[in-house]
């Protein structure tokens, strides 16, 4: 037809003259116009019609590239189940070519069957006309497959067929064939736990006030079952005085709010002892609201509460040693004797005793002297010399050999000690506590505890920890001893005596050595004679990792001959290593003439093991509170997992469905597998953090930043946030804000922060409840840089300012008669201020330590306008070019 168009047309009569032959010529001429403008229409047409053309081509082409590029098997179906199209991972898996396919049964290729099996999604499919899935095993897709058919319905909404799409599944079957083998088989152990539990059971009826007791709760507490009154009164009886009105609010708080009724508490037992027990229950209401019964467990945790109680003691008695040691190693001569005595008396008051002192065996042995005795109030004193060979012959003896002798009802003296009980008696002691121990060829010393009364809990640990401060207190009292005698020899060099426990020795400006005391063998294996021959073996012995340490320390004593104190290691003769505490002061006579430098050496290897176990409780201690917050923090957790992975479900089926179009529109199928990718990171970012915070591995110090670190705990306490009904308000500084420190504990004390806030505004309105988090730079004040002038390091971070992050909550604040206490450990505003239950009171404690132990501070204010900000400042490290970049 286009061809036809193209000829000339043809060419017009001429006209007949005469006025008649006027309009038919103007008609002609008309419709000739008329024909060459539908003409060229036509040829327009004919253009966009094969462009068109060529588009559709090119789509299809797309389409079926796209449509055999996808991993899944897809299938598609007339309504009579015949194969009109299939992809070639579909036919790969079949071992045959499309064509092959195209045209026969889906359930003749694929299930080898002369009829659609019974579980075919395809026939419900036509029944309802609604999408259907189902999950098979097909060896010939290749094991199991899940199968989802969606229908494909013509112009008029009439259904023409269906798309299936199979997805080799085989591998999740089988992990998760695998977790459900795990999980029968701790449901398996669950219920073998149960049926061999240790827990007591109970159930109280409130109406008649009954209470039936399990035969293992009376067994836990020493009762036949029949002895058991099953009545409410006889757990009344039963409980601490101390503890009973703890007790009864938490029952009250169950019964008419549905809090958890979660307590610990002392239970008398039939003998008369209290026992710890944790009581846990749940009360069932009727349908009007009021409780008719509860139930519960209950469970000895008396030897759990003991270790606690020893662990946390153990932990005090540790860093009341080590403050002991500082005193001791900080004070003049003429207050070491005013150290000693208070460190006695604060034993007297922590381990409830009536009399303490430092005891000597005198040169003879014969006697034995008490020095720096304390007394508790309204018991008399003694003598301070005792005839220990006359009066104490058997503890005299074993003192001697170094045994510590424990003396308790418990515990009592053999037989043949009967001097030493009538002794003992008379001088109204009920039980004893001696721990003998020498000092560098010292006399016996001996660290002496007791009380009137016959019963006595001596903690296992506490004769170990008594040698270790009774050591710490004679080495200094040796040196005051040492420098009262070196001012009787009118202030010559020999400055310790042979018997002193500490290494002394004095050094020469040139590097010589006039003195070095004998007991230096005692701690590195060489004899004094070695280093007054051979000077130089004193920077030898040094540990090769703290040489340089060590050569900085002696150009400041040297160079700029300033006092100095360091702690390094030593390797002795004999290979091993010891810790020194090293102490060295310049020395110049009248004219400040510099004379040389005095030093002064302690062996401190065991107070560096015990500083060492100390730091292994506080690691555990830390990560216990940090897996406490989480757990608190459970079903947020789970809220914020659960809705990337619902994201993720969205959006592939968004992205199926864009597929099922006749002409998909791949940049939206495109955003959607952008946006599951996002959604998989973020939720692989949120069990990132939550296995980075629960890991107990000690982590080095990093430069943080605080900003990335405030929003990554927002992440987190989102959804706890949301369902609390409060909002959060982040701030961040316009400056960046970078601190050098463990970037896990920064998060646990700023979740720690946020969850206490978020606790504070229980009893607001829920419109009310608001957290702010804000962090700002600024720099140090006038205090902190006149310190700062005193060390380089000090200096450095006083010229970067510091990092100040404040968390404020609108709740009630904080009772200024508390304010004061509210960092001290195990105590808690719990209950006070959330409503919810008690806590350990450990939290703002370990925030506090985390803090310091950065170089930082930790107070709380309360706000003018109501509520309380937690704040804390770090010194501001400069960021690396990287995270700037």
């Amino acid at each position: 037809m286009a061809k036809s168009l193209k000829q000339p047309a043809p060419k017009p009569r001429p006209a007949r003259s005469g006025g008649a032959a006027d309009p038919a010529l103007a008609r002609l001429k008309k419709d000739i116009q008329r024909l060459k403008n539908e003409r060229r229409k036509l040829v327009q047409q004919i253009a966009a019609h094969e462009t068109l053309e060529k588009a559709l081509v090119h789509g299809r082409d797309e389409w079926q590239r796209t449509f055999d590029a996808v991993p899944d098997l897809i299938f598609l179906l007339d309504k009579e189940r015949r194969i009109t199209r299939i992809n070639r991972a579909a036919a790969h898996r079949l071992g045959q070519t499309p064509p092959e396919l195209v045209g026969r049964p889906c359930y003749e290729v694929v299930h080898k069957t002369s009829a659609p099996p019974d579980f075919c999604p395809h026939a419900q499919m036509l029944l309802d006309g609604n999408e259907h899935a189902a999950e098979i095993y097909e060896p010939r897709l290749g094991g199991d497959v899940a199968i989802s058919v969606t229908p494909l319905r013509d112009a008029d909404g009439q259904l023409t067929g269906s798309v299936h799409v199979a997805r080799d599944i085989t591998v999740h079957k089988a992990m998760e064939r695998s977790l459900q083998r795990a999980h029968d088989q701790i449901q398996e152990r669950h219920a073998l736990t149960v049926a061999a539990s240790l827990d007591g059971l109970w159930e109280w009826e409130l109406a008649s006030d009954r209470v039936h007791y399990s035969d293992r709760y009376a067994q836990l507490l020493g009762f036949e079952p029949s002895e058991m009154d099953p009545t409410f009164d006889f757990f009344r009886s039963a409980i601490h005085p101390d503890d009973a009105e703890g007790t009864w609010q938490a029952i009250e708080r169950h019964l008419s709010g549905h809090e958890p009724f979660d307590v610990e508490h002392r239970l008398r037992t039939k003998s008369g002892e209290y026992r710890w027990f944790r009581t846990r229950g749940r009360a069932q209401w009727d349908t009007q609201g009021r409780p008719v019964r509860m139930a519960g467990t209950a469970q000895d945790i008396t030897e759990r509460r003991t270790n606690q109680e020893i662990i946390t003691d153990n932990l005090h008695f540790e860093q009341w040693i080590s403050e002991t040691a500082r005193r001791a190693a900080q004070a003049s001569f003429a207050e070491i004797d005013q150290v000693i005595l208070q460190a006695f008396r604060e034993l007297l008051d922590r381990f409830h005793v009536d009399r303490c002192g430092l005891m000597v065996f005198l040169e003879d042995t014969r006697f034995i002297r008490t020095l720096y005795p304390a007394y508790s109030p309204g018991v008399s004193s003694q003598s301070n010399i005792l005839e220990a060979a006359r009066d104490f012959p058997y503890l005299r003896e074993r003192l001697l050999a170094g045994e510590t002798q424990m003396v308790t009802a418990e515990t009592p003296l053999p037989p043949e000690a009967e001097r030493d009980i009538a002794s003992l008696r008379a001088m109204g002691v009920g039980a004893n506590l001696l721990v003998p121990f020498s000092v560098a060829g010292s006399p016996i010393y001996v660290v002496a505890l007791s009380t009137t009364r016959s019963q006595a809990a001596w903690p296992p640990y506490l004769a170990s920890r008594l040698h270790l401060a009774g050591e710490i207190l004679v080495g200094a009292l040796l040196q005051k001893t040492a420098a009262e005698s070196l001012r009787e020899a009118e202030r010559k060099y020999r400055i310790v005596a042979d018997f002193t426990s500490d290494w002394e020795y004095w050094e020469k400006p040139d590097g010589s050595l006039p003195y070095m005391s004998p007991c230096c063998e005692r701690f590195c294996g060489h004899p004094a004679q070695a280093f007054l021959d051979h000077p130089a073996l004193l920077n030898e012995i040094v540990a090769p990792e703290d040489r340089v340490a060590w050569g900085a320390h002696r150009v400041k004593a040297h160079e700029r001959r300033q006092p100095g104190r360091m702690d390094f290691r030593i390797c002795r003769r004999d290979g091993t290593i010891v810790w020194i505490e090293h102490v060295c002061q310049p020395v110049v006579d009248e004219k400040g003439q510099f004379l040389g430098i005095r030093a002064s050496n302690r062996d401190i290897t065991r107070r560096k093991t015990a500083e060492a176990e100390s730091r292994k409780l506080r690691a555990e201690l830390v990560h216990s509170e940090r897996v406490a917050t989480l757990g608190a923090l459970t079903a947020a957790i789970a809220h914020e997992i659960n809705q990337p992975l619902a994201a993720i479900l969205s959006n592939a089926q968004a992205a199926l469905r864009l597929l099922d179009r006749q002409a998909p529109d791949l940049g939206e199928v495109r955003g959607a597998l952008q946006d599951i990718a996002d959604d998989d990171r973020r939720a692989g970012d949120i069990v990132r953090g939550l296995r980075d915070m629960l890991k107990k591995e000690e982590r080095a110090i990093e430069v943080v930043d605080v900003n990335a670190t405030l929003a990554s705990v927002a992440e987190i306490v989102r959804s706890e946030v949301i369902l609390r009904g409060a909002t959060l308000k982040i701030a961040t500084g316009a400056n960046p804000c970078f601190i050098e420190g463990d970037r896990v504990q920064l998060q646990q004390v700023l979740l720690n922060l946020v969850m206490n806030a978020l606790d504070a505004m229980q009893k607001r309105p829920r419109g009310e409840r608001c957290v702010e988090l804000t962090t700002e730079t600024e720099a140090l004040d006038e205090a902190a840089s006149d310190n700062a002038a005193r060390d380089d390091d000090a200096r450095n971070n006083a010229k970067r300012g510091q990092v100040v992050v404040r968390v404020a909550d609108s709740g009630p604040g904080i009772a200024p008669d508390i304010l004061a206490a509210i960092f001290k450990p195990f105590f808690t505003t719990k209950a006070k201020r959330a409503g919810i239950g008690t806590s350990m009171g450990l939290g703002l404690a370990i925030c506090k330590r985390i803090i310091e132990a950065h170089g930082g501070r930790l107070w709380v204010e309360n706000r003018p306008q109501g509520g309380a900000v937690f704040s804390f400042a770090l010194p501001r490290a400069t960021a690396p070019a990287s995270l700037l970049a």
